[in-house]
């Protein structure tokens, strides 16, 4: 049968506990002691919205974690996508893989069918443009969500994905960012030891990516001119909400991290040879430099460090250079693996996740970043994120 279609100062320890992720927002309301599934089940029964790469990737993950967790529905807005993942899912799953075709859903509705079907928990991985109206659904619908990056690829975009996430929080429902970098141990230790005062009190960041050209599908001529855009909506800004938003925001996220995860006052355009490049101004004179250039000559360098008065923190190194010389060692696990895994041992423990704080802060400041870039001029920072949007400093 063919898939249905449808038009302070924090320790290592609490970095990995995500308490960082809370720390602009908040969090009330109490949860259960214990996990959260369906009428008292033992299963977790997961729903995947968007079978791309990254979202066929997760779903894997999340069901290899833990034996509780079963794939039970899948949407995706085109049928070839449905198909391949579903292939490589039941192939690497198993029994893990309870996603018969009258539960796999293809078009503009797919992921309305998946949030009908009886589920616990969400993963959503469609086109950053559709997750603002996914997450809100979801949450409505009392389901705990993993939301991949960005949230949304406008202001407007976000306001949805804060209301959602601060319901979610009421209501005791698990939200969990798909910000991987999170979850990497050599940056998680990294930030612990500027967190410790490694570098000094830091007031520089830089973040800067020298990449290649993004994935592209060439035409074919059986689709029409918007299911080739919706195919290669990594390249739409109006899609994807541009370089900033859609490619960088991993690496401002981290340089937030490392800088207290504070919110910026305001961003300002900066002069670039080739790329985008935006200067944000924090509290107390401190900055961050944020600069992406995309080509096909591109070298594929990457620069994430931090200094302050101390030394220089390099997040790509993983190490500390200056008067507490250090080195990160050891082979990390696989950060996305570590990411759902969090997601999943969340729901099965009932603890909160992150509540989505993380990425709705750096979704923010990409975004404070663009309107800069677009109008070319300095904007404040309660331009996007209101006037109760807060700038709290935790180091």
């Amino acid at each position: 049968m063919p898939a249905r279609e449808h038009s302070s100062r924090l320790n290592r320890r609490d970095l990995l506990a995500g308490s960082v992720g809370a720390a602009c927002a908040a969090s009330t309301g109490i949860l259960p002691a214990g996990g959260f599934f369906t009428g008292g089940s033992d299963r977790i029964r997961l729903g995947l919205i968007g079978c791309g790469g990254r979202g066929t990737g997760a779903a894997s993950q999340a069901a290899a974690w833990h034996p509780s967790v079963r794939i039970v529905a899948m949407g995706d807005l085109f049928a070839d996508h449905l198909a391949e993942s579903a292939r490589l899912l039941q192939a690497s799953l198993g029994d893990r893989f309870e996603c018969p075709s009258e539960r796999q859903f293809v078009g503009d509705d797919a992921w309305r069918d998946v949030m009908g079907a009886d589920l616990d928990a969400v993963i959503l991985a469609g086109s950053s443009w559709t997750r603002p109206t996914h997450f809100a659904a979801a949450i409505a619908r009392g389901l705990h969500v993993y939301c991949e990056r960005p949230a949304a690829v406008d202001v407007e975009g976000m306001r949805t994905v804060r209301a959602a996430a601060s319901d979610a929080t009421r209501r005791g429902l698990v939200v969990v960012s798909g910000l991987a970098g999170r979850h990497h141990a050599a940056t998680i230790d990294t930030v612990a030891r500027i967190r410790d005062g490694g570098i000094g009190h830091p007031v520089l960041a830089i973040c800067k990516a020298d990449l290649g050209l993004a994935w592209h599908r060439p035409m074919r001529s059986s689709w029409t001119a918007e299911e080739y855009r919706h195919r290669n909506w990594v390249t739409d800004s109006m899609l994807a909400g541009g370089l900033l938003v859609e490619t960088h925001l991993d690496a401002l996220d981290r340089g937030l991290w490392a800088m207290g995860d504070a919110c910026p006052v305001a961003a300002i355009p900066a002069a670039s040879r080739q790329g985008l490049a935006v200067r944000y101004r924090f509290a107390h004179g401190r900055e961050l430099h944020a600069e992406i250039t995309r080509s096909a000559g591109a070298t594929g360098q990457r620069e994430e460090t931090v200094r302050g008065p101390r030394g220089v923190a390099d997040l790509v190194r993983h190490e500390i250079v200056g008067r507490q010389a250090w080195q990160a060692d050891g082979s990390p696990a696989n950060p996305w693996q570590v990411c759902m895994g969090g997601f999943v041992d969340a729901i099965r423990s009932g603890s909160r996740g992150d509540g989505g704080q993380p990425l709705i802060r750096s979704n923010l400041v990409a975004l404070l970043g663009r309107t800069a870039l677009e109008t070319g001029r300095e904007v404040a920072w309660s331009e996007v994120a209101g006037p109760s949007g807060g700038a709290t400093v935790i180091i």
